[in-house]
């Protein structure tokens, strides 16, 4: 079986580098839709081996972010005799997804389609990855502690189908299909919104087909509404600020000046309330150093000799 990926990832670096390198060795090619702008994006196709296409497809005739544009951008890239996986950029894959997909023999006439996971925040995500996973004991697929996804099931159709029964259509985040059996990802929207479910409407409902093997993880950086970033990104950083690594050049390749961190900044506790930048004083070098008991000691003596100077100057002042 050949099995091939096309992912649109634009301005999505933080979910990519964590989703690009769980993803790696899954698909035989896995290409990377990307716009002219987003160096970043570009820096981790080249250290995980991706093929890359970079456009600015998405923003012609006036469109915030033709997702879909781009998507019939990365399938010029993509074999006629192959299988074609459409997956999310925040969207990891079971490691054995090609294996299982072999041992099911899929039919070329049908779309295909499968269930995934949520898991919110980068703590989590951190969390999962030291966890056994979705599969346990190579025999038990499970949702490993996370919410599942939901699916999409038009019972009574679509606005303006009066009513007609739609049934399960595979959403976005991941289908499968063989790549000769369509000619092009409809790109019908100005935004990332409806054209996959455009999509899985050239199949029929009997050729719409639920493969219960497979489970995805979706990682999101925080609980968001339905279509926040399908005209842009908008949702927060998936990974904190101070826990981003610039991704590593290959060995031989000048490192850009985008991909130096910039210097971390220390600052000494007892001096934040004071301008910066600040050091705390040193003490005069001939400043006698003792207890506290000798110190009150020493007042006790100088004050008494004072006293009695000033008591001998208006003794004598009177004689």
């Amino acid at each position: 079986m050949k099995l091939q990926a096309v992912s649109v990832c634009v301005n999505y670096a933080d979910f990519f580098r964590e989703t690009g390198k769980a993803n790696k060795g899954v698909f035989d090619k896995f290409v990377i839709v990307t716009d002219l702008a987003d160096t970043e994006v570009s820096a981790l196709c080249e250290e995980y081996g991706y093929d890359l296409v970079k456009t600015d497809v998405f923003y012609e005739n006036g469109a915030s972010f033709n997702k879909y544009a781009g998507i019939n951008e990365g399938l010029k890239l993509i074999d006629d005799d192959a299988w074609v996986c459409f997956i999310d950029s925040d969207i990891v894959m079971q490691p054995d997804t090609k294996r299982v997909l072999t041992e099911l023999d899929l039919d070329e006439t049908f779309l295909y389609g499968i269930d995934r996971v949520n898991c919110v925040g980068y703590e989590n995500w951190n969390a999962y990855k030291n966890s056994r996973g979705v599969l346990e004991h190579n025999w038990m697929l499970t949702p490993a502690g996370l919410p599942m996804g939901a699916r999409l099931v038009h019972y009574y159709g679509h606005e303006g189908e009066n009513g007609k029964f739609e049934g399960w259509r595979p959403l976005g985040f991941c289908q499968i299909a063989k790549r000769k059996m369509f000619n092009l990802y409809p790109q019908e929207t100005m935004g990332a919104d409806h054209c996959d479910l455009l999509f899985a409407r050239q199949w029929k409902r009997n050729k719409r087909s639920h493969i219960p093997e497979l489970l995805a993880v979706h990682l999101e950086s925080k609980s968001a509404d339905n279509g926040v970033n399908w005209y842009g990104r908008k949702s927060d950083p998936f990974v904190p600020k101070a826990k981003r690594i610039p991704p590593a050049p290959q060995e031989g390749r000048e490192i850009r000046e985008w991909e130096i961190p910039a210097p971390s900044t220390q600052v000494i506790g007892y001096c934040d309330d004071l301008p910066k930048p600040c050091r705390p004083e040193r003490p005069p070098v001939d400043q006698p150093k003792g207890d506290s008991k000798t110190t009150l000691r020493d007042k006790i003596i100088g004050t008494v000799i004072c006293l009695l100077l000033i008591g001998y100057f208006f003794y004598q002042c009177f004689q």
